[in-house]
Parts: C-alpha cells; structure tokens; sequence
C-alpha cells in the first residue's frame, strides 16, 4: 500500500479539500513507498490509469451506464507507477470470481492520482480518505452519485509471496456486499410495456447477458441518437439480462421457446397490447442475433418494416446504412 507524506492543515485549504479531510493529521499527496516494502507483482499489464482523461467526466459516463444497467460504479483511486496499484488490477484479472463480480456488477473506473495529489478534489466530493487510506483506495457509489461505501485495500494485502497482492476472498465478499438488488425480469418487462401502449408504439424486446459482446454492440448501437431518434418511433427498447435479472431465463424461454439452444442477443417485435411477439431475430438461417451480414440485416429491416407505422422509409433506409457502417467499426 502507498502511504502519503504529512502536510499542515494551511497547506490542505489551499488544495480546496472538503472537511472531511481537513484536519490535523492529514496526509499529502506526495506518495512515498514504505522503506522495505517488497514489489508485490511484476508489471505485466498495460498502464490502467488514465492519466489524460478526465475523472469527472470518467465518473459521469460511468454512473449513466449504471443507471441503465442496474449497477453499481467502483472508483479505484491510484496511479501506474504504484506496485500495490498494479498488483490490486492484477487480481481484479486473475482471479476467476473477481474478474465475474466486476463484469457483471459494477461499472470500474481508475481515477489516477498523480505523484502530486491529482483528483484529490474529486475524490473529496466522495470523501474517499486517499490520503489517510493509501493506495490503492476504493469507493463504491450508485447511479446518483451517492457513496456507498469507502475501503482502504490495506486489510486486503497478503504477505509477499503469495499469489496474489490482495485476498481475492476478500475483495470479493466486499464487492458482493454492496451490489445493487436485482431486478425483475417480468416487473421490467411490464414497465416497458405500459409505456409502449401509452405511446401507441410496440416492444424491442432483446435479451443478453454480461459476458455477451454482440449483445453490448447491439445495445451501443441502439443507443446511438441517430438510431434511437428514428427507431423510437415505433418502439420501445427494453433488455431483459437473462444472469442478472431475477426470472430473465424464464421469460427468455417464453418468447423463444428455443431458448435452452438459442444463442444472444436474441430479439422480439412485442405488440405491447396482447403481449405477443409478431417477429424475431430467428431469420431463415437461425437467429440473427446483431444484425453485421448482408442476410442479417436484410431480415432486420424486413421485420422493423412491416411492423413500422410512424417511420418513415428514409428514417429506415438511414437505420439499414447504419448497420452496414457499423461492420467498418
């Protein structure tokens, strides 16, 4: 863990830090290592901490994507050239049940701190005691912005040579302890589907899970504006995870009823009075999934043609040249 040097109370108004952190006692951001401490891992993964980007804004982007994903965000305070700091990401990637925790709930950013106390003033906003704490630090915090919870990695340190630089035990049972309460998939589904009927629209009803990547594209693709501003029109898009939410595999299994061996994303056209899908990604050859061929998005516009009412055929011919730049991404 890296300990911080001491500095007077005058000093810490200067830096503007909240009164959580200004008082007697209160370290600097000048990092030393402890005089005998032992590099814990060897460097072998990229540097983590982005050091040009801005944290707030790193902050922000991830709190949006927490909101719409029902997770929680992790702030990982601390910086590259910190031996603990690489060791702390090297069990986040090691270790199996860590590495699935993370993945599935919660949204990480790594806040760089600097050799000079950078982000301080960030992370005082979520009092995160960085200084006192040492680094790494970490604070858990919701959609909203509001802390969880704030842990020093210190009592996860294991002795030097063990396998890993912090318990994974640990850190996993403090990353479980503050997970956000699934959600379900059939009170999900309904909320979506009240809010179709009210706008007279039908349901883009797809389903994914954490560890699907044509899943994630197909969710950054329909969040794009120049996609979700035309395809809104006719419907409302609404994810069930079929891991995370509680019920998700048996609705999955209810609109596809081929689910035990349907891949994903897997999709639904829902008419959102009688509940019942009219169409699916299941095209001629199979399930479709992220429409990237020629014959995948040909079936795509096919079945969001015929179920338009309020898109324009430019608004789907704009829809159809999207996906086709999108297999140049």
């Amino acid at each position: 863990m890296n300990r911080l040097a001491l500095v007077s109370s005058a000093a810490l108004l200067v830096l503007g830090a909240v009164p959580v952190c200004a008082r007697q006692g209160v370290a600097r951001p000048e990092p030393i290592v402890q005089p005998g401490t032992p590099n814990p891992v060897k460097a072998k993964y990229p540097p983590v901490f982005d050091e040009a980007t801005d944290a707030r804004k790193q902050i922000a982007a991830a709190m949006t994507a927490a909101a719409k994903d029902n997770r929680r965000v992790l702030i990982v305070w601390g910086q590259n050239a910190s031996t603990w700091c690489q060791g702390f990401y090297a069990t986040t990637q090691q270790d199996a049940a860590v590495r699935k925790e993370l993945s599935y709930e919660y949204f990480v950013v790594w806040v760089d701190t600097g050799d000079k106390g950078k982000n301080l003033d960030v992370a005082a906003v979520y009092r995160a005691d960085v200084l006192e704490g040492g680094l790494p630090y970490l604070t858990v915090i919701d959609s909203a912005g509001s802390v969880i919870a704030n842990q020093a990695t210190g009592p996860f340190e294991l002795k030097p040579g063990a396998k890993h630089s912090h318990d994974p035990e640990k850190l996993l049972a403090f990353l479980k302890q503050h997970v956000c309460t699934p959600l379900s998939a059939e009170e999900v589904l309904k909320r979506a589907r009240d809010m179709a009927k009210a706008s007279d629209r039908r349901l883009f009803l797809h389903f994914g899970a954490p560890w699907c990547g044509w899943c994630k594209r197909l969710e950054a693709w329909l969040d794009r504006p120049e996609v979700s501003s035309r395809f809104g029109k006719d419907f409302v898009s609404v994810k069930i995870d079929i891991d995370r939410m509680t019920g998700g595999k048996d609705v999955f299994a209810r609109f596809n009823k081929s689910s035990a061996r349907s891949g994903i994303p897997w999709f639904a056209l829902v008419d959102a009075s009688t509940g019942d899908a009219t169409a699916s990604s299941d095209g001629p050859s199979g399930n479709i999934g992220f429409p990237a061929t020629d014959d995948e998005i040909a079936h795509f516009v096919t079945i969001v043609k015929a179920a338009a009412r309020k898109m324009s055929d430019s608004d789907i011919e704009a829809l159809k040249q999207s996906l086709v730049d999108e297999r140049k991404r």
